[in-house]
């Protein structure tokens, strides 16, 4: 899957405020310039597997025999707002004496890094029949009697009967590392891989706030669901890039006030010169909003956290940040806003509210 570049609009889409009833607000930072350690090293032509992906442990899973095994493609998802709680995948291939000739044996592997015994496993998917019928287990391999090629390879990720594999993370969770081993694809198919992840690994060299304090307010474009948000949802600015009108810390605690940061997070793409990814990488990070005690009208529940997905296009200045539209979250007290991606804050952000 090709990433889609970062133009105007891209970024211009990516704008939201929080606001109404506590609801979350944009994308958020840091208070000078933070640097930050790589990710990774910069690419010298193939990406290099997560170290913990251990080939001896990976084909010890393996239907057939452990040896000849190798790693074709990997990757790593989080889920979105709970960092911690993933799952690490692979697909390797093996060609096994069949009898005289040879076949090649793809398979899709698993494991939860966070469980007891994280053993890799075979993955795969037990569907239900119905009150009347019986369910049935679907394992995730593919038996190919001639060298597939990338045509063949490839339709075997699709559907539940085959690898059942993508490049994508899946609603919910967020890419963490993926890749592709390019020697070892072309080894098995005799072609180069057209197929790509849709979150490249990419190099986070560090974080600026480009401006921080009181902005002009801007309508909203539409709202967007966001479960970790006191009001499940946040706005949108669309187009709308909001106006510094004053850089401070000391935001006036009263309805229409908007305050936040336009942040930029610097770094490259962690990709090969096979063109499927566009030049501007998109890291997955999140916004989280702490803040006094604030409660929603509508429920009851008093939160003091806000916290949703949020794209950033490494280079871009981005602004996020809250507006003021209900009475209920005109709290005064320490604010701070902050840009986590995985484990770690990128940028962060305080305001006194009074």
């Amino acid at each position: 899957m090709r990433r889609p570049t970062t133009t105007g609009t891209l970024v211009t889409a990516a704008l939201a405020i929080a606001c109404g009833n506590g609801s979350a607000a944009d994308r958020a930072p840091s208070p000078t310039e933070v640097a930050v350690a790589p990710t990774a090293e910069a690419p010298s032509g193939d990406v290099a597997a997560p170290a913990d992906f251990r080939l001896d442990d990976i084909a010890n899973a393996a239907l057939a025999d452990p040896a000849g095994v190798r790693l074709l493609a990997w990757m790593v998802i989080e889920r979105d707002g709970n960092p911690g709680f993933r799952f690490e995948s692979c697909v390797v291939v093996q060609a096994l004496d069949a009898g005289g000739h040879t076949e090649w044996v793809v398979e899709h592997l698993f494991r939860r890094p966070d469980a007891p015994t994280p053993r890799w496993q075979l993955a795969l998917t037990h569907t239900s029949g119905g009150p009347d019928l019986v369910g049935m287990t679907h394992f995730h391999f593919a038996r190919f009697k001639e060298r597939p090629r990338n045509k063949d390879l490839y339709a075997s990720f699709d559907g539940i009967d085959g690898l059942h594999w993508t490049f994508d993370a899946g609603s919910g969770f967020h890419v963490v590392d993926c890749g592709v081993n390019r020697a070892a694809w072309r080894e098995t198919t005799g072609e180069e891989p057209t197929r790509s992840c849709s979150d490249a690994r990419v190099v986070v060299v560090g974080t600026t706030i480009v401006d921080h304090g009181v902005f002009d307010a801007r309508p909203l474009r539409r709202r967007i669901s966001a479960p970790g948000t006191t009001a499940g949802s946040i706005g949108d600015l669309g187009e709308a890039d909001p106006v510094l009108l004053r850089s401070t810390t000391n935001i006036p605690a009263k309805l229409g006030t908007t305050f936040g940061i336009r942040v930029r997070v610097d770094g490259s793409p962690r990709t090969t010169a096979a063109g499927d990814l566009a030049d501007v990488a998109v890291i997955q990070a999140r916004m989280r909003v702490t803040h006094p005690p604030v409660k929603n009208p509508s429920t009851g529940a008093i939160v003091t956290v806000d916290e949703w997905s949020w794209p950033i296009s490494l280079g871009v200045p981005l602004f996020g940040g809250w507006r003021f539209d209900d009475p209920t979250e005109v709290v005064p007290g320490r604010w701070l806003m902050q840009v986590w991606y995985g484990d770690r804050v990128l940028a962060e952000q305080a305001y006194d509210v009074e």
